[in-house]
């Protein structure tokens, strides 16, 4: 799983890097002007979805991000870099023990 993560961090840094508000990016609050959101595919077992982002905040020790379809993650880098992450779904935690039944994907052209 560590490599899921630092894929999240990655995508979310390159994504967010260039917003100028505080490392955050909110598509829903029309902030973000004419900036669309990314999109992803997110799948739990094998129920997926096309959607996009809603929020995205990065640094280089954190990353939030929300999705339409109803996912959250919070992630953050430990003191000794290891990851640790939290999904919710429409704001219920889900188990670390499946954890390894989500799988969020960035789409790009």
């Amino acid at each position: 799983m560590k490599h899921f993560y630092i894929a999240i961090f990655a995508s979310a840094l390159s994504s967010v890097a260039s917003y100028a508000n505080a490392g955050c990016a909110n598509y829903t609050d029309g902030s973000m002007g004419n900036t669309p959101a990314p999109k992803y595919l997110v799948c739990y077992d094998n129920a997926c979805d096309i959607t996009e982002a809603t929020y995205q905040c990065a640094n280089t020790s954190s990353y939030q991000a929300g999705y339409a379809v109803g996912w959250d993650i919070d992630c953050k880098l430990n003191d000794d870099e290891t990851e640790s992450c939290t999904f919710s779904w429409q704001g219920r935690p889900i188990d670390p023990s499946k954890f390894d039944r989500l799988r969020i994907e960035e789409i790009t052209d």
